[in-house]
């Protein structure tokens, strides 16, 4: 059975590779992982926080305020996202990929 405690899920595969598994990281502490990554500034970390907990599920923006020590907190990032658009749409005609 389920629990939020013990997340245990079927792994679908075939003979040998058909078993069960557990989850060792939770939503929070990849995107944790993501924050604490040295290689992007940290208003990109954030956009990517951000995205994920858009995207990934139901919407659930709350852990925007506590993740990485509150650092997100301080960015707008829906202006920061229209500013992206604003600078793709300028110089490349749009925002879409096709």
């Amino acid at each position: 059975m389920y629990s939020e405690q013990n997340p245990t899920f079927l792994r679908l595969d075939k003979n040998d590779l058909l078993r069960t598994d557990s989850e060792k990281y939770t939503l929070d502490s990849l995107l944790e992982e993501v924050l604490s990554k040295p290689e992007a500034t940290q208003l990109e970390k954030c956009l990517m926080v951000w995205e994920s907990l858009v995207n990934i599920g139901d919407v659930y923006l709350e852990p925007l305020e506590t993740l990485g020590g509150g650092t997100c907190a301080k960015y707008d990032l829906l202006a920061e996202q229209q500013k992206i658009r604003d600078f793709f749409v300028e110089n490349f005609g749009s925002v879409s990929a096709r």
